[in-house]
């Protein structure tokens, strides 16, 4: 489709969608610019200015070039663009990190596990088949695969490592496997890497996530109840049971309204004295 120069986006070439407007004052598609931005990119692409204090994820959409393009193009036009625009969905590996004393094994316990900024477990196990990690020798065991939903590892080492995450979708969605590697932490909120994954709105709608796939924006950040609301929608005071030490700045996945709950799985024992040998017991 020829694209009139005002309307273009100069990453994809294409009609713009969701345009936003950088400090240098040029227009990207919300998702181009997301891209570029997660694969490092820490200045416009076209004039190299800084970037300093934007970020795409929640900079406002150029409204008045929003109102331009309503007026002079087609409303076919628009709407063939937004179908045909994927969704972009925020990728989020994280990794904890905890020191327990140990006699015979390393102290250094991480915990490793994938999840969608903004979207509850449920969707993330929607969309995901499984994630096997690839863990760096001299390990027992190189290769491990977690399941929804959480996609869950945890292992004790004794120094910081890169792991490899091999995603594989829901066949459904029609993506390959994605590979991403994250950095393993030792320290007292681990590590966190984002990545941006380009999704199908019709595999999405095909899913039931219908939601997503019309969602304004390019980048996904959904409102989900808090813990504390939910606490209180079940008539328990949350107030004084929040144990963490805090949000993590910048992490959906750790926020000030998460609550750690202990789970605790037990067992007794009792010895009858009243048997006899030979008695069945």
């Amino acid at each position: 489709m020829e694209v009139a120069h005002n309307f273009g986006c100069p990453l994809c070439l294409d009609l713009l969608h969701d345009p936003v407007m950088t400090p240098c004052n040029h227009r990207f598609c919300r998702p181009c610019i997301l891209r570029a931005c997660g694969l490092g990119q820490g200045s416009c692409p076209l004039c190299r200015g800084e970037l300093h204090g934007f970020d795409p994820r929640v900079a406002p959409a150029d409204a008045a070039l929003v109102a331009q393009m309503a007026i002079a193009l087609p409303q076919s036009v628009l709407a063939a663009r937004q179908s045909q625009a994927p969704c972009l969905l925020e990728l989020i590996v994280r990794n904890l990190y905890e020191e327990i004393p140990s006699h015979n094994e390393s102290p250094n316990k991480w915990t490793i596990w994938i999840a969608f900024g903004g979207l509850d477990n449920g969707h993330t196990a929607q969309m995901i088949d499984r994630v096997i990690y690839e863990l760096p020798p001299p390990g027992k065991q190189r290769f491990v695969t977690t399941y929804p939903p959480f996609f869950f590892l945890s292992r004790r080492g004794w120094t910081p490592f890169t792991a490899r995450c091999n995603i594989h979708w829901n066949p459904i969605l029609g993506m390959r496997p994605t590979e991403v590697d994250h950095s393993v932490v030792f320290g007292q909120n681990g590590n966190r890497s984002v990545h941006w994954i380009d999704v199908d709105r019709a595999a999405l709608d095909t899913l039931g996530l219908g939601t997503l796939a019309n969602a304004p924006n390019g980048a996904v950040q959904l409102q989900l109840p808090s813990a504390v609301s939910m606490f209180n929608a079940l008539g328990i005071d949350g107030g004084s049971q929040r144990v963490s030490p805090g949000p993590v700045p910048g992490d959906p996945l750790l926020s000030r309204d998460r609550f750690l709950l202990e789970v605790v799985v037990g067992n007794r024992h009792k010895v009858s004295s009243g048997l006899q040998d030979g008695d069945r017991c």
